[in-house]
């Protein structure tokens, strides 16, 4: 028997042995971790093109330069609230007449007035005239009721046909087509009370009324 132990039995080989496996294992490591077999898998990150702004930060035309309330908001639109406060006032300036509320009906005037035929001038003036109209009505208005009150811009009137009491009183009322009137027909009344109304955003002021 061959007295001469193998090279895997002697020091030397078994150290030559152990670096060679080491290092066919890290070859094989990274062969597998270069293929994608192991290891991440996260591409390179892709080098920005100058002068193309990021999907995240561009902003359309018609809206560069708005702010974000400006984006999701459009103002609100006044007319239609302005028409139901035109209908408001005349119901309480019904109301006020039939009360014989003077001081209420001399509040909502605005001056120049126009009051039946006449054109005032003076808080005064509306004061004096509503009481001499008031107290020749007497109790009757107490008793008096509304049929309906009709809304309409004198554009909107005068397109429609509409007659309208004190044409003469426009100009100096200074009286718009988007101002209002409001056609009050009491009930068994024989023909409306135009009531004039005019309109300054979402509020409204009465301007003078003529039967």
């Amino acid at each position: 028997m061959d007295s001469k132990k193998s090279f895997w039995e002697t020091a030397p080989g078994v150290l030559t042995a152990i670096g060679g496996s080491i290092g066919a294992i890290a070859a094989l490591l990274t062969a597998l971790y270069t293929v994608g077999v192991i290891g991440s898998k996260v591409g390179p990150t892709p080098t920005p093109t100058i002068g193309e702004p990021s999907p995240s930060l561009a902003v359309s035309p018609a809206k560069r330069g708005a702010t974000p309330l400006q984006q999701t908001a459009d103002p609100a639109p006044t007319t239609d609230n302005a028409r139901q406060a035109a209908q408001k006032l005349g119901a309480d300036w019904f109301m006020a007449v039939k009360r014989s509320d003077v001081t209420t009906l001399v509040r909502m005037a605005e001056i120049p007035f126009q009051f039946g035929n006449t054109l005032l001038l003076r808080p005064e003036d509306v004061r004096q005239q509503y009481e001499k109209l008031l107290s020749a009505a007497g109790p009757k208005l107490e008793t008096s009721q509304v049929q309906s009150i009709k809304v309409k811009t004198i554009a909107e009137a005068k397109n429609e046909g509409l007659h309208l009491k004190g044409d003469r009183f426009f100009d100096s009322l200074n009286l718009r087509g988007d101002d209002f009137v409001a056609f009050i027909q009491i009930v068994d009344g024989p023909s409306p009370i135009n009531l004039y109304i005019r309109k300054a955003g979402s509020e409204v002021n009465l301007a003078g009324w003529i039967e």
